[in-house]
């Protein structure tokens, strides 16, 4: 996979909001946003409006925290589709996540713990992302 965009991204947060709706692009000093996907998986609210608004005039890439394509466990289904709405909406140029885990089972860790360095974990983290 070759990507052939370059320039100066920043991460979007709602503080930049304001600012990226009010002014033009020439007026905003990024080529395009970051935004972390978990933040606009509700199909609806305000936040996921501002993007597919900003996304109107900017690039987005969207970078992931909760995917957990590490875990023995598989990776959850409901927010395998979740994402995968959200791509639909934005068509952002990217999207990432961490090589980590965060979850094991049912239970979410909310933190990114390392991926054992062995065999299995390897085996699983490639099922994971071919699913993915």
């Amino acid at each position: 996979m070759q990507l052939r965009f370059s320039g100066v991204g920043a991460g979007l947060r709602p503080t930049h909001y304001s600012h990226l709706l009010e002014n033009s692009a020439e007026a905003v000093h990024a080529d395009w946003f970051e935004a972390i996907s978990e933040n606009y998986m509700d199909s609806h609210g305000r936040p996921l409006e501002v993007l597919t608004r900003i996304r109107e005039t900017y690039p987005v890439a969207l970078h992931g925290v909760g995917l957990s394509p590490g875990s023995v466990d598989g990776v959850d289904a409901g927010y395998l589709k979740r994402l995968r709405c959200l791509v639909d909406r934005i068509e952002p140029f990217l999207v990432s996540d961490h090589c980590s885990f965060g979850s094991t089972g049912a239970e979410h860790l909310h933190d990114l713990l390392p991926v054992p360095y062995n065999a299995e974990s390897l085996r699983a983290m490639c099922a994971n992302i071919d699913r993915a």
